[in-house]
């Protein structure tokens, strides 16, 4: 998910939740284990208006 890191708005909205201190940079992201329920998505496909491209 390379694509995450290099989206600029997508990359500082993960390192404001991860909370990336300012000296450090994301390169790469994936995801392990479970999401908080009010982030469950209604569907695994992503709408178009979200894809990178």
């Amino acid at each position: 998910m390379s694509a995450s890191a290099n989206d600029v708005d997508t990359r500082t909205a993960l390192e404001q939740d991860c909370q990336v201190p300012a000296d450090r940079r994301i390169a790469n992201v994936f995801r392990v284990g479970r999401i908080a329920d009010s982030a469950v998505a209604e569907s695994p496909r992503l709408r178009v208006s979200e894809l990178l491209v």
